[in-house]
């Protein structure tokens, strides 16, 4: 996403625009990632031109569908790793003690 704000307002810089599309294209997409329940793989046609819309409507910014599909990506990534090490740190806390598994259905093995 770029620089923080305060590192952009110190040195009177602002974001780019790809930035600013990544930032509403990520908002919008947020609301596909749900705790404790696994991202789709893909997004249908439909669901993309709805995303399209809203950023438009919403952000007044002009996106294309692959670039919505490589911050689906990029988010399914994170969503995954996250779920992964809450998994890890679940049977970290939980090793020496027979446990049922891990918060994403992997066996603590697994792990």
């Amino acid at each position: 996403e770029g620089a923080s704000s305060m590192w952009r307002w110190l040195t009177w810089t602002s974001i780019s625009p790809e930035q600013r599309a990544r930032r509403s294209t990520f908002a919008e997409l947020s609301s596909f990632f749900v705790a404790q329940e696994p991202a789709k793989s893909w997004l249908n046609d439909e669901e993309v031109k709805a995303i399209q819309h809203n950023i438009k409507r919403r952000h007044k910014q002009d996106v294309d569908i692959d670039f919505i599909h490589d911050s689906y990506a990029v988010l399914q990534r994170l969503h995954f790793l996250d779920g992964s090490l809450k998994s890890a740190a679940y049977c970290q806390s939980r090793f020496g003690y027979p446990v049922d598994g891990a918060s994403n259905r992997l066996q603590c093995s697994d792990v």
